[in-house]
């Protein structure tokens, strides 16, 4: 029948009993017949996004610990494997063998089950929701969980919509409602809904009729589509409605200015739309994450090459030793198959020295993850007291990402913008008006060097207009009067009829009314216009009414309304005036507005000239214009988009389109209007240091080119003095040739900065898949800035996908605050959603949250770089440790005859990663701070650093190595050769045993491992000092209690015993032990050293300016002024940052009454015993000293212009800058208001490459 749904189904699927899900082609819903709905067996209202239940936790945990962790399945093999006597006849204790892959996978499970339990506690609450319900003929409250399709419900007043629904009527009239939308995508604007004239006659708000049967809805099946709705309402008879979006509530919204709703319930729980929207982000990792798995291979590798050595060996052992009758006698050695041995030994060596690949290497970055997350969500400087919202790592699987990202792509609209409109100019009739000055203006006066002050702010306001009202020119005003103002007065007209911005009463507010308008452009307007004495006082779906100051209101009634598109870019409404006349009022972007102008009207040249100047000014421009339309044209062009409307299919919007397109020609032009999006505070200031980190910054923006390129200058994407060189060509060849100049251009002078402006129409030739993207891509890699206009949201998305595909190793983030960025955002490295006023789609798609743009340079600089160094710090020392303490098994064999034997007790081996080295490592990975947050601000070219990944890499991790396998022979040798060459007897007159060089050499380790922290941090807390000493202490704790005798035959082997007070008695342990940390540290001490006196990298320069108090703010204008009266004066040597104790209180750190993301307040070592050392060194680096006054410190600068830095030591400015002052807000606020004064950027940057400048 005609209400029946087509589905697919599977004939297999059918044979064998099991049938797949349905897939609906489209939905029928019976009102009021849950008997035939039940056989489509659609959700329940009931909504679930949890991930586990009871019965699938454990199943699924263990499917993601082991078959999506492949080092979790190794250990698990390593596990089976030790337990079984032939493989592992010293290790064979299941306790022992198992609790540290258990202690790994309890602590991921547990976190997993607390995360999940608060989604089921969110989940529960929604569900338990009351909803009133038509039961019967009888309202009943039930719970949300309980709603079914078909179900006839009523809604009232500051109540959210329990499920998609059909609206029936309301409490108005006119069968309209508004609702608020912020839940669905954080909207605040309401959005105004309407019954369908038929069903509001045919159903109203009785009872009875609504209870009956009504017939069904057949519509689309469930989407993700916010904006479109295609379906009908069939009644019993067999007559149709159709139905669109303006007659569908979607789940969450709340219902707003209306008593009360009823409504047809259509999609329930997971089939509503803003359940379908929160299909989960793909899933994204860290470029560090993808070094750890090679790394991974690397340590495979080297474990394959052990156990085939230590095999091989094995083999010729037994070879050697096959004649021997005193090993193999001869009735014994004929029984035995050497091969058959040397395999089984194979798997003993895997087993040995599995280990050798840190087992607690995930769970520790988990943890320090974890609290790089939290740090950022309680980093007060952050916080946006203005709207109240705080930075929000939505994930925290990639913050040290953020420590290396090389290109930012941004929207410009509300994320480099405010998003919040003023009225600032407009032209009527040939004539300009507006006499402020914009932002970006401002910027252009301040770069030419001339007054930009704006003398409108002392104006006094319009006599009909508020006091906050920008626009202040009385010209407008006196020329609205006599004909000359036709117009002034039909372009104000324009404003406050073709919009659907819904007027309410309230006291509060200007004219006692405030208007409800889905864009902030179109708010603006409307208030513009009431501040000029034309009000749009009431608004209903057939009628609007206009007062004009003086003057009686004028009703027009409502006729047609072409709603405005993206593809589109304009907006009309026809109306019947008064007087019977059909006139259609228009408005929309110039490009579109100027082909459909009547010729030969005498403003289109000014006004479009008009419009050049505003663009010019970084304003967002319209043009108004109108058309009577005769009778004759109006009635067969109504039937036709009343025909469009009521079309079924999934074209109806385009159809709608074509329909407008008719009638929207012939256009008298009335005028434009110039409205500006004021910059978010701080934002130049943050583009400015994020260009000195060496990223490239890309706008996406829909603008104009004029008004994107000015918008750049405001927010120096583009400085003075950089070429900027334009795309823009409307076909493959024109853009070829277009791109082809700008690489000789920038090939003749490569030390000049650049910036590329690329429009719309050429972007399609040069993305993914296209000829000349290669091309596009090399020349944006040579530009400092790329600005990208006109382009759609999906355009956003192809382009960073085309910087990914062609250069992979770059690290992305796109940031933006509208549902137009969300694609972008996905399709970027990292996504950083602002929460503005268009809405939480962007937030709700991203990876991280900020509430404006200038947050992001600390994001970036600060938390981005300390999470990078912090997780490669925990990275490195997690392999290091784990193969010093692997490779004793190998050593061992040496003296075992590889007969893969264990040197240590499997109570030490569970312990290592748990209790006696893991604590330091994964404090100092969350709390070191090698420069303090001020610093990273500023001196952003710190953040060079983690984009060239000197932190780990092959070079480091090799290195690293090397250094593990110096260790670990230093540690095993020591004792073994002292004793061999001393034959040096234990306490007892006996000598030592392989057991007690077991615990010789793994002492030794646990000491030096946990000493080196020392050599890892530069942030000498006092909890570190104690996580130290702790880790050694549980070592020693827990040997004293293994080695008591009846614990040791429980649990260990009685030769054992008291193996801890005999060793610990004699004074041979204690000097091995001075020695070993002395000879394992003395390399890691010497490179450091070298480092820091000979090839200082940039941070330990800003160390020692962070001792001296003189860290200079390279992003400050008064900077380069500076520079050219003072020198940088030499301090004291860069070994004070090691030798004295320095309190280095950060800004941050030294607010004792606020409680930020970084608990400690940091504080520098003292390591006196170097200070002898320090006096020799200190005669050789007078060769390597700061340059004094006749030579100034000369860097390169991120645009290529050598500047000059140097600096006084007796500096008043500096002293600001203090670090031994304790005024950290202060200096925070120093640097801000330096930011905050700034007329120009000075790239000055300090480089590893640049060191030998100092």
């Amino acid at each position: 029948g005609p209400c029946s749904p087509r589905q697919t189904t599977n004939f297999m699927g059918g044979i064998i009993g099991r049938r797949r899900p349905k897939v609906e082609n489209r939905r029928v819903v019976y009102l009021n017949d849950q008997e035939r709905n039940s056989q489509y067996k659609y959700n329940g209202n009931k909504i679930k996004t949890s991930r586990y239940t009871v019965f699938s936790f454990l199943p699924r945990i263990l499917y993601e610990q082991f078959g999506l962790r492949r080092a979790n399945l190794y250990f698990l093999i390593m596990a089976i494997l030790s337990v079984i006597p032939i493989v592992s006849p010293g290790l064979n204790n299941p306790v022992a063998a198992f609790s540290p892959l258990f202690f790994v996978v309890s602590v991921s499970a547990i976190k997993e089950a607390i995360e999940d339990w608060r989604r089921h506690r969110m989940d529960d609450v929604m569900n338990a929701k009351p909803a009133t319900v038509l039961i019967n003929g009888m309202w009943q409250e039930i719970e949300w969980q309980h709603i079914e399709a078909g179900n006839i419900i009523q809604v009232t007043k500051d109540h959210q919509i329990p499920s998609d629904v059909m609206l029936i009527s309301t409490s108005s009239a006119e069968g309209d409602c508004f609702l608020e939308t912020s839940n669905l995508d954080g909207e605040t604007n309401l959005k105004r809904k309407v019954a369908s004239s038929e069903v509001l006659v045919a159903l109203k708000d009785d009872d009875n009729a609504l209870s009956a049967k009504l017939g069904c809805i057949e519509c689309d099946p469930p989407s993700a589509n916010l904006k479109d709705f295609g379906g009908k309402l069939t009644y019993i008879d067999g007559s149709a409605i159709p139905l669109d979006m303006d007659n569908i509530l979607l789940r969450g919204c709340i219902l707003k200015n209306t008593d009360w709703i009823i409504g047809a319930v259509i999609y329930t729980g997971a089939d509503t739309r803003v359940m379908q929207n929160s299909l989960a982000n793909r899933t994204k990792f860290s470029s560090l994450e993808h070094l750890v798995n090679e790394g991974l291979n690397l340590m495979f590798v080297l474990l394959a090459i052990l156990v085939i050595i230590s095999t091989i060996l094995c083999r010729i052992y037994l070879n050697v030793l096959e004649d021997n009758p005193f090993i193999f006698p001869k009735d014994v050695g004929e029984d035995l198959n050497f091969d058959t041995e040397a395999w089984i030994r194979f798997w003993s060596f895997t087993v040995l020295y599995h280990n050798i690949i840190p087992i607690s290497l995930y769970v520790s970055m988990e943890v320090v993850k974890v609290m790089h997350a939290y740090y950022i969500n309680s980093d007060l400087e952050m916080y946006d007291e203005g709207t109240d919202t705080p930075a929000n790592a939505r994930t925290s699987n990639l913050s040290e990402e953020l420590g290396q990202i090389d290109h930012i792509f941004s929207d410009k609209t509300g994320t480099l913008t405010q998003n919040v409109m003023e009225f600032f100019k407009c032209s009527f009739n040939g004539v300009s008006y507006g006499t402020g000055l914009s932002d970006v203006a401002k910027n252009q006066l301040v770069l030419s060097g001339k007054d930009a002050t704006d003398h409108t702010q002392f104006m006094p306001p319009l006599p009909t207009a508020s006091a906050n009202f920008a626009f202040k020119d009385t010209a407008l005003q006196r020329d609205m009067t006599g004909k000359k103002g036709e117009f002034i007065r039909e372009g104000l007209l324009n404003l406050c009829i073709c919009n659907t911005v819904q007027p309410d009463p309230d006291k509060d507010s200007f004219q006692g009314i405030k208007y409800g308008a889905s864009s902030p452009d179109e708010a603006c307007l409307v208030e513009a216009a009431k501040n000029l004495g034309f009000i749009l006082e009431k608004r209903t779906t057939k009628h609007l009414t206009v007062r004009i100051d003086g003057q009686k209101p004028l009703v027009v009634e409502i006729l047609a309304i072409n709603e405005f598109s993206s593809d589109r870019k304009r907006m009309s409404v026809v109306v019947r005036l008064p007087n019977g006349h059909v006139r259609m009022y228009i408005k929309g972007a110039d490009s579109v507005i100027k082909e459909r102008l009547v010729g030969g009207q005498d403003i289109i040249d000014v006004t479009w000239k008009h419009l050049e100047e505003y663009s010019s000014e970084g304003l967002r421009t319209l043009v108004l214009a109108y058309r009577d339309i005769p009778e004759s044209e109006f009635g067969p062009w109504f039937k036709k988009y009343t025909s469009a409307r009521l079309s079924l299919s999934e074209k109806k919007k385009k159809k709608l389109e074509k329909v407008a397109a008719l009638i929207e020609k012939d256009l008298v032009l009335l005028g434009a209007t110039a409205i500006e999006d004021k910059l978010q505070e701080g934002a130049p200031e943050a583009i400015a240091r994020l260009l000195q980190g060496n990223i490239k910054v890309w706008v996406l923006t829909g603008d104009k080119m004029e008004t994107a390129i000015n918008i750049g200058y405001a927010c120096r994407i583009v400085e003075k003095g950089m070429t900027v060189m334009i795309v823009d060509g409307e076909d493959p060849k024109s853009v070829e040739n277009q791109l082809q100049n700008a690489n000789y251009s920038i090939a003749q002078d490569p030390s000049k900065s650049y910036c590329l402006v690329i429009a719309g129409e050429s972007v399609k030739f040069m993305t993914l898949q296209q000829e000349l993207a290669p091309l596009m891509i090399s020349i944006c890699n040579k530009c400092t800035s790329v600005i990208c206009c006109r382009l759609g949201p999906m355009q956003k998305a192809e382009i960073i996908r085309t910087v990914t595909m062609y250069c992979p190793s770059v690290r992305t983030l796109a940031i933006g605050d509208g549902a137009n960025d969300v694609s972008m955002i996905q399709a970027a490295n990292i996504g950083v959603g602002i929460s503005g006023k268009e809405g939480m789609q962007a937030v709700m798609a991203s990876d991280y949250s900020i509430a404006q743009f200038r947050f992001l340079a600390r994001l970036l600089l600060v938390h981005g770089r300390w999470s990078y160094r912090r997780i490669a710090i925990i990275i490195i020392y997690s392999f290091y440790k784990n193969i010093v303490r692997s490779l004793f098994q190998f050593w061992w064999q040496i003296y075992s005859g590889w007969s893969a034997g264990t040197i240590n007790d499997v109570w030490s081996l569970a312990g290592w990663n748990t209790l006696f080295t893991s604590v330091p490592i994964i404090l100092v990975s969350c709390i070191d701070q090698d420069v303090s947050a001020l610093s990273s601000m500023k001196m952003p070219s710190l953040y060079k650093h983690g984009q060239a990944n000197k932190e780990f890499n092959l070079k480091v991790f090799t290195a690293q190595v090397l250094y593990a396998i110096f260790t670990s022979a230093v540690c095993f040798f020591s004792p073994a050769i002292m004793w061999g060459v001393n034959d040096i007897l234990n306490p007892a007159g006996k000598s030592y045993g392989f057991w007690d060089l077991g615990f010789y050499t793994f002492a030794l380790a646990v000491f030096v491992c946990n000493f080196r922290i020392y050599f890892e941090t530069t942030f000498f807390h006092w909890s570190i000092h104690a996580s130290i000493i702790l880790s050694i202490l549980s070592y020693i704790l827990v040997m004293v209690v293994y080695h008591v005798p009846s614990i040791t035959i429980a649990v260990g082997e009685p030769e054992q015993m008291d193996i801890i007070y005999e060793i610990f008695d004699t004074w041979n342990f204690w000097l091995c032990l001075i020695f070993a940390n002395m000879l394992s540290l003395l390399p890691l001490y010497c490179w450091n050293m070298y480092n820091r006196f000979w090839n200082p990298h940039t941070h330990q320069i800003v160390q020692e300016l962070e001792q001296q108090g003189k860290v200079p703010d390279t992003t400050s204008q008064s900077f380069s002024r500076q520079m050219d009266e003072e020198k940088l004066r030499p301090g004291p040597p860069l070994t004070a940052y090691y030798m004295n104790d320095v309190n280095r209180k950060t800004g941050d750190l030294g607010k004792g009454h606020r409680m930020l993301g970084f608990a400690f307040s940091q504080t520098a070592g003292q390591l006196k015993w170097l200070d002898k050392l320090a006096t020799k060194l200190k005669e050789r680096r007078k060769k390597k000293k700061f340059a004094h006054d006749s030579a100034p410190f000369v860097e390169e600068s991120s645009s290529g212009t050598d500047v000059t830095m140097s600096t006084s030591s007796t500096d008043s400015e500096d002293e600001d800058y203090s670090w031994e002052d304790n005024k950290g807000k202060e200096r925070e606020q120093d640097l801000e208001s330096s930011s905050s004064s700034s007329q120009g950027v000075d790239q000055i940057s300090l480089d590893d490459d640049d060191v030998e400048n100092i």
